[in-house]
């Protein structure tokens, strides 16, 4: 999996972010159920919980408000099929 910002780098505000769910080979996942909780670690603080909209080519994204400069950790899980895969992604918000 990989995650990537809309604008980028991410900024304090609106942000679309978009999951990549590859498998095992590095091909595409299509038709996968994708969800992240969101935390900010410093500030002891839980963010958006996210369920991302499946954009037909192995892509995943949601629109959220990233409200806080700071520290955040999104733990990203996705399915499909009865196999899943789990990552952490840490991004920082100036």
């Amino acid at each position: 999996m990989s995650m990537t910002f809309a604008p980028s780098p991410p900024v304090k505000g609106n942000e679309t972010i978009t999951i990549s769910v590859n498998d095992a080979s590095g091909s595409s996942v299509k038709g996968a159920s994708v969800r992240s909780t969101s935390n900010m670690p410093a500030m002891s603080m839980s963010g958006p919980t996210m369920v991302f909209q499946d954009n037909g080519d192995g892509t995943y994204s949601a629109v959220t408000n990233l409200n806080y400069s700071t520290k955040w950790v999104f733990r990203v899980s996705a399915s499909q099929m009865g196999k899943s895969g789990k990552a952490e992604f840490r991004v920082d918000v100036p």
